[in-house]
This record gives C-alpha cells, sequence and structure tokens, in this order.
C-alpha cells in the first residue's frame, strides 16, 4: 500500500526540531524545500543546492507523533536531524551552534527528552544513546577525509580520483570532460559516481586487481583492458531515483572496500555531474 506524506518540507524540520537559526537561514537566503518520492530537496530559483535520501516509513512515524517511537527510530530520526543540519550549513552562512553531538549525554535517565518532535521516556535512553557516536548520519572520517561542500560540486575544480578525500568531491573519469563524485575509498581503493540522464554510472580505480573477482561477484566484471588501466566500470540505467540508490548501495556495500566516508546520497548526485 502507497504511504503518503501530508507535510511540507519547513513542517518536517520543525517536526525534527531543527534550530530556529537554520530554519531563518534557509529564509534569508531564499532557499526553498521540497519533498519528493525519496529525497528532501533545497533549491532556490531552479537550482538543487543540496538534498537529503528519505525513509519514507520514518517521515510517517515522526510525522504522526501519536506515541513514544522505539529508540532504533528516533536514533534515525535524530540522524536525518543531523544530516539537514549539515546541508543547511554548506549552503548557508551559518555555523553550528551546538555541534554534531550526542543531545543526551547530560541528562539524567529519570527526565524526559524531547527528541525527533516526539517524548521520550528515560527507560529508552541506553537504547537510544547506544552506538549514537559510534554511527552518526555525518560519520566521524579518518584524518585527511572528509566531505566536500555540496554547493561546489558542478564548479569545483576536479581531481585525479585517487587524489580525492572527499564525500562528493569532483573527480575525472575516463573522459577529459567527465564529471564524477567521490562516493567511497580509502588509500588503495577509490569509487566515484554521477547520477544524470537516468543513468547511474560508478567508476572503480586503484588496486582493483586485489578486488578483481570481488567485481565479477557482483556483476561489475573484470574487463581486461579498463583493469589494465587499474580501473573498473559499470552503467545503470534508471529513471527511478529510488532505484539507482538501491544499485549504488548494492555496489558499495558489495564491494566492501572499508570506506573511510560516510555513505553517500542519491538525491545530492542526481544531475549533477557530465
Amino acid at each position: 500500500m502507497p504511504i503518503n506524506i501530508s507535510i511540507s518540507g519547513v513542517d518536517l524540520l520543525a517536526k525534527l526540531n531543527v534550530p530556529e537559526l537554520y530554519m531563518s537561514a534557509l529564509h534569508d537566503a531564499g532557499i526553498g524545500i521540497v519533498i519528493g518520492l525519496s529525497v528532501l530537496k533545497f533549491h532556490k530559483e531552479g537550482v538543487v543546492l543540496g538534498a537529503v535520501t528519505i525513509d519514507k516509513n520514518l517521515v510517517v512515524e515522526v510525522v504522526k507523533g501519536d506515541g513514544p517511537l522505539s529508540g532504533k527510530v528516533v536514533q534515525q530520526a535524530l540522524n536525518m536531524k543531523k544530516q539537514l543540519e549539515k546541508i543547511i550549513m554548506d549552503i548557508t552562512s551559518i555555523e553550528s551552534p551546538s555541534g554534531l553531538h550526542n543531545p543526551f549525554a547530560d541528562k539524567p535517565d529519570a527526565v524526559l527528552v524531547e527528541a525527533a518532535g516526539v517524548v521520550v521516556a528515560g527507560a529508552l535512553m541506553d537504547e537510544v544513546t547506544e552506538g549514537l557516536d559510534a554511527a552518526p548520519a555525518v560519520s566521524p572520517v579518518t584524518e585527511g577525509w572528509g566531505i566536500y561542500s555540496q554547493s561546489k560540486m558542478q564548479t569545483g575544480e576536479r581531481v585525479p580520483m585517487m587524489g580525492a578525500t572527499k564525500l562528493y568531491q569532483p573527480v575525472f573519469s575516463t573522459s577529459d570532460s567527465s564529471r564524477y563524485f567521490l562516493v567511497a575509498g580509502h588509500e588503495h581503493l577509490r569509487v566515484a559516481a554521477r547520477y544524470i540522464k537516468s543513468k547511474l554510472s560508478v567508476r572503480i580505480e586503484g588496486d582493483v586487481q586485489g578486488i578483481k573477482q570481488r567485481l565479477m561477484d557482483i556483476g561489475i566484471g573484470a574487463d581486461a583492458a579498463k583493469m589494465a588501466k587499474n580501473y573498473a566500470s559499470i552503467h545503470v540505467e534508471s529513471v527511478d531515483e529510488f532505484i539507482a540508490a538501491k544499485a549504488l548501495g548494492a555496489i558499495l556495500v558489495g564491494l566492501d572496500c572499508g570506506s573511510l566516508l560516510p555513505l553517500p546520497s542519491i538525491g545530492v548526485l542526481m544531475g549533477k555531474g557530465s
């Protein structure tokens, strides 16, 4: 049965307790919010400035607000809130007033804590906080690795893939005119992608010989000519961004490369690149 969400982007941010400071920054910058099939987008004058993939089931739970949520759902809502705040910081001039931290750190177990628009009983505190710092939406990354500004994805200087260290950083591909974006990697391997004109393109570069069998197992293949140049690639036709997100996720999980970066969002990649 289809899930229908009857809420505006602004109201959803309010439900998630995104601070008024962030909301005002969006308003002052003339940036609008729209909720799509599986993504929330920030846009200005028809240009998408940033996006976050959303879980409709989670949004429905938050919007309903008809009772306490499980610790797992609250943690997911908090993670979504962090992702939204991070993007707002990227596309506006504000800085985080509180940083990305565990909101329950100084709360005694006996109190009720308001989180993600609902009241969570103290009995859930351990379940909610367990693992929150270990696996936040904006994951801690190894020194030197990080997240590229989404507002510069189309205009920022491209670098060779093996020189990229930031999520969404523009990189070169086979063609001199191509613009891909880093989506995973570690010291010896990089993965970049783009999603334009209903086609998801993924390129793996670096020590591909070391993962040759895995590339074959997950359907990317090990083309001899490409492998000789230390890369592999795959192109997936998909007009549905949700299916494209699944495909990218399956590729990254299948590669199991121990990426030092947070997981990417297909909504951020969509329509960018060349």
